[in-house]
């Protein structure tokens, strides 16, 4: 290993006579996340969420609809494109969600490139159909050997409509990377 960065190395000693070097996280090699905002509505609660950055959504259930919002954040080779991605992450829902129908998908241009997909697909516990909004976009390039890609998957009851998808684009609009 020939680190480009700040190490401590360890007594070879105490690992078996190896020699062992120690390697922090967040380090120049091991990014964290790029720091983003994006605006929520204020009655809205923030939580982790497993394999996920957060969870978001409204504390009750506003007019008897439940909603979620899902961050995801993954890393991916540079040759990827939101194209591809799209018709993977679309051959995984669909292994989850044998019955989605695809209603829409479109890029949307605004601070950076968003590739959104609606769908729409029953889940356990829901009593009618879902619509679900899975948004991919991709991070700042920062000349690492992976880049960083966000998903962001909303999912609520088909009848809470229009005003639900009006929200969604206007907080999609306001994803943005911190400089």
């Amino acid at each position: 290993m020939s680190p480009t960065h700040d190490t401590q190395t360890t007594d070879p000693a105490e690992s078996g006579g190896v020699p062992m070097v120690r390697v922090t996280y967040p380090d120049p090699l091991f990014r964290p996340v790029p720091p983003f905002s994006i605006d929520v509505p204020d009655s809205w609660v923030l939580s982790e969420f497993p394999d996920a950055l957060f969870v978001m959504g409204p504390s009750s259930d506003p007019n008897g609809h439940w909603s979620n919002v899902v961050v995801r954040h993954f890393r991916v080779v540079p040759a990827s494109t939101l194209e591809g991605l799209a018709r993977s992450t679309w051959a995984e829902l669909l292994l989850s969600y044998p019955d989605a129908k695809l209603i829409d998908e479109q890029m949307l241009h605004d601070n950076h490139l968003h590739y959104i997909r609606e769908s729409e697909l029953t889940m356990d516990g829901a009593d009618e159909l879902v619509t679900r909004f899975d948004t991919l976009t991709f991070g700042p390039v920062l000349g690492h050997p992976t880049v960083d890609l966000f998903q962001i998957i909303w999912t609520h009851p088909k009848a809470a409509g229009l005003p639900r998808k009006q929200l969604y684009l206007h907080m999609l609009r306001s994803f943005r990377f911190s400089e």
